[in-house]
């Protein structure tokens, strides 16, 4: 089964992330959180390009938070969009995603 295939069927968001954290290179830090408590989340930067008027720009942005809580609460910002939170939410989210995110992104199981 493949990591993507994994992340689907995880049946709980502590699965989610620990499956997470093992297919997506990135970086792990602490968080806290006056409503959820204490977590941690999973940031993934990414180079962005795009052409201007004479000029390529190239910017480094964290493009992806992955977050989970001590409360169970699990949550997914992406850059330029809102906030998902829930595994359900998150998982119906990745599925819209299967196509482009299984073109190498994520690895077999060895």
């Amino acid at each position: 089964m493949n990591k993507f295939d994994q992340l689907m069927s995880a049946k709980n968001e502590l699965e989610f992330f620990l499956i997470l954290i093992n297919a997506v290179k990135g970086d792990l830090h602490r968080a806290r959180d006056t409503t959820h408590g204490n977590g941690i989340k999973l940031t993934v930067e990414q180079n962005l390009f795009w052409e201007e008027t004479h000029r390529k720009v190239f910017e480094r942005k964290t493009t992806h938070v992955f977050s989970l809580f001590q409360d169970g609460t699990l949550s997914w910002s992406m850059l330029g969009q809102p906030t998902i939170t829930g595994l359900q939410n998150i998982q119906g989210t990745l599925e819209k995603f299967r196509g482009s995110l299984l073109q190498s992104r994520l690895p077999e199981q060895t």
